[in-house]
């Protein structure tokens, strides 16, 4: 079993796919952006897998991969996103990866792509 955090801000996305991690028996923790994942992570450093959104208020999912990389380097990452204002949610993703995202998934993903992701990079 493993510990997996979800940083998302929107709360209907969020809560489904806390529901989704649960399914696959993981313990779930949930944040709305990257500060107050990185409040969480600091209370809790045990987490194994982040999944966060790329566009967030206060701090979005690059500059909180960024952190995680240099903070918790073995906590692994994967990024969603269905981009924003001039800048594609592939584009975004992209650069998530090249910043050490293990995986990334385009929005809207399927419930089966989201926990095939979950367990590969869990078993990587």
């Amino acid at each position: 079993m493993s510990k997996v955090l979800i940083i998302e801000d929107s709360e209907a996305a969020r809560a489904q796919m806390e529901i989704l991690v649960t399914e696959l028996n993981h313990i779930c923790l949930g944040a709305a952006n990257g500060r107050e994942a990185i409040n969480l992570l600091s209370e809790q450093g045990d987490v194994d897998l982040i999944v966060t959104d790329i566009f967030m208020p206060e701090m979005d999912g690059l500059e909180t991969i960024e952190l995680i990389a240099q903070t918790y380097p073995k906590i692994r990452v994967i990024a969603v996103s269905a981009g924003g204002v001039g800048m594609s949610g592939a584009s975004m993703l992209e650069i998530a990866s090249g910043m050490g995202a293990r995986a990334v998934l385009n929005k809207p993903f399927g419930a089966e792509d989201f926990k095939n992701t979950i367990a590969a990079v869990l078993n990587s």
